[in-house]
């Protein structure tokens, strides 16, 4: 059995969790595959907290999604690569360009209170222009059906938000994950966040995404070799589970 994980889930909390869960299953036989993987915080308590449970792991590989993760993780594998968030691979699904009533569009995801300022002067820039406000939490629900009778696109569906960054000419968020989709499906963004998730985005070769507005080049080509490296790493262990 092949089992992986992907995304923020090298911290504390996953471990704390489903880390003796996992264990186990090492210790059955499995294989542990951490894909497009990182920490949290990168606190000292977590480095630590995260490096016992993987030397006690001993994961088969694993490919990081920014180079602290990397740096701090790599050594407890004998197959490791930094690689790019996962979901810069979205634009593989093919999703359909939309001409809609509001096309062209710009997408506002500005969530954090701290940031409503950031939203006030986006709006007034965009006063001229189609906006589509969008927000990612799709609970409560009592603050949910508020955002939707004032138009903003809230969801349970991640289609709904993909199809949304698929069609946008631009995104402003302080999510880091209304701008790796955007900029996957060849589109423009822009991030207003100070989460140690900016280094996502360094990987990708697009370290100024909170300077300006950005778009991203060369995806095929780190597509591929993690691709590459990820199909590799699968037949080998098929061949030694066969």
């Amino acid at each position: 059995m092949i089992i992986y994980n992907s995304g923020m889930c090298i911290n504390c909390s996953i471990f704390t969790i489903y880390g003796d869960l996992i264990k186990r299953k090492a210790e059955q036989g499995s294989k542990i595959i951490f894909l497009g993987a990182s920490g949290n915080f990168y606190t000292e308590y977590e480095v630590k907290f995260v490096s016992e449970y993987l030397r006690k792991l001993r994961p088969y590989a694993i490919m990081t999604r920014d180079s602290l993760a990397y740096k701090y993780y790599a050594n407890f594998t004998k197959n490791s690569y930094n690689g790019i968030d996962n979901v810069f691979f979205v634009n593989l699904l093919n999703l359909p360009q939309i001409d809609t009533d509001l096309t062209p569009y710009v997408v506002l995801n500005i969530e954090e209170p701290k940031h409503y300022r950031i939203k006030e002067e986006l709006k007034n820039i965009f006063k001229e222009k189609n906006i589509v406000y969008s927000y990612h939490k799709p609970f409560p629900y009592t603050k949910v059906s508020k955002l939707v009778k004032n138009g903003v696109i809230v969801s349970d569906n991640p289609m709904d938000y993909l199809l949304l960054y698929r069609n946008a000419s631009e995104v402003y968020s302080d999510r880091v994950h209304a701008c790796i989709p955007t900029l996957a499906f060849g589109n423009k963004a822009r991030l207003f966040s100070n989460s140690p998730r900016i280094a996502l985005f360094e990987n990708a070769k697009i370290p100024d995404v909170r300077e300006r507005l950005v778009s991203i080049e060369g995806l095929k080509e780190m597509q591929d070799k993690q691709i590459s490296i990820s199909s590799f790493i699968i037949t080998v262990i098929k061949r030694m589970v066969i």
